[in-house]
């Protein structure tokens, strides 16, 4: 079981909103690193992901990013759910 969830937003990113009040809604916590806060560690995922979408997000050992891993949020959450629970 897995619960170490880190987000990756910014400021002002509406869908990165959405994504952290759907995690609240379902009492899934949560560690949030704005990428201008913590540029470094964004940038070493974006170039093992191949993606700078936002919102991306790290459960466990498993890159979820938009497009790729995941269309809308609510994809998102059943996904974070699915590896939460594996």
């Amino acid at each position: 079981m897995v619960n170490n969830v880190i987000v990756f937003s910014m400021k002002g990113c509406p869908w990165c909103t959405k994504l952290k009040d759907q995690l609240k809604e379902n009492s899934i916590s949560y560690i949030e690193k704005d990428i201008d806060e913590y540029k470094d560690l964004y940038d070493k995922f974006v170039e093992k992901t191949g993606s700078d979408l936002l919102p991306s997000v790290i459960v466990g050992k498993k890159a979820l990013v938009p497009e790729k891993s995941f269309k809308t949020i609510e994809e998102c959450i059943t996904q974070i759910n699915k590896i939460i629970n594996e």
